[in-house]
């Protein structure tokens, strides 16, 4: 009986256990070009263009779990947004969508 517990309460720590230690936020959508960045820790990675977004996550993610990295952002604008990424211009930050602005 005590081994049937220990099984269970081991088998219930592995679920428990979280399959990454690095905490990974993924930010995307609203933006004319795929996700090509990731930062975190002080790290910066970048996506080769023939790269699918979940081998960049999953490479992203191996590495700074191996720097120690507590948290990373895959996505979002990089701190250097206006230096447009190879594919990306400034007419692409046309939405036609979106109104445009109202003078206060």
């Amino acid at each position: 009986m005590r081994k049937a517990i220990e099984q269970r309460l081991a088998a219930a720590e592995r679920r428990l256990k979280p399959k990454h230690k690095t905490r990974v936020i993924e930010v995307s959508g609203g933006l004319p070009i795929p996700v090509q960045w990731a930062e975190g820790g002080g790290l910066r990675w970048t996506r080769p263009l023939e790269e699918t977004y979940d081998a960049f996550r999953d490479r992203v993610t191996a590495e700074a779990e191996a720097a120690h990295v507590e948290w990373v952002v895959i996505g979002g604008l990089p701190p250097d947004w206006w230096k447009f990424p190879e594919g990306w211009t400034p007419e692409d930050l046309d939405y036609p969508e979106v109104p445009p602005e109202e003078p206060s």
